[in-house]
């Protein structure tokens, strides 16, 4: 089944915990502030796999990492547990801002690529397709094993039974299946 998780709007008809999330993003005005960035919530929420400790992932595409930085300073720095860090991804500079608001973490991800290519979006759309064809049983292993504390591409790979780096393994498993670009 297609899903276009470019539009939150499918967040109001999902589960609890999406209709939730959706309000905390309504609340923060995250999709207006950053509009010109293509906005993209990513991560185990809009897949159906968070467990109460998953944050709420946004990606973002600025061209001016030090103007975001700023950006994120003025508009969240009151906010509790707010940190920014900067640091490289792919060989191409990023970074973070992390605060919690309304009893959520949330965690903005930020690297002058389209956020349809950055890595966090493709694992989303991978992982997708597995679960799709693998279907509950295996949706619910996938949750059963982050609960045990294993991060979620490292869950995805041990099922599949994928060797190396997990977050490679997976892109290559989802490139190979036709899955991503």
């Amino acid at each position: 089944m297609y899903m276009d998780f470019t539009d939150w709007n499918y967040l109001i008809n999902g589960t609890q915990r999406q209709q939730s999330v959706f309000q905390v993003l309504e609340v923060l005005k995250l999709r207006q502030l950053f509009v010109e960035y293509q906005p993209i919530l990513v991560g185990t929420i809009p897949i159906q796999i968070d467990i109460p400790s998953s944050d709420i992932d946004i990606l973002l595409c600025p061209k001016d990492l030090v103007e975001m930085d700023a950006s994120f300073k003025k508009l969240f720095s009151s906010f509790e547990n707010f940190s920014t860090r900067s640091f490289e991804v792919q060989s191409k500079p990023s970074l973070t801002c992390s605060f919690d608001f309304m009893g959520e973490k949330i965690e903005i991800f930020a690297q002058d690529c389209p956020t349809t290519l950055q890595y966090g979006y493709l694992h989303m759309i991978i992982e997708h397709h597995i679960l799709q064809r693998e279907g509950e049983s295996f949706r619910l292993k996938v949750v059963a094993l982050k609960r045990d504390g294993i991060k979620t591409e490292a869950a995805f790979c041990q099922l599949l039974l994928l060797d190396g780096d997990p977050f490679e393994s997976l892109l290559n498993y989802g490139r190979d299946l036709g899955f991503c670009p």
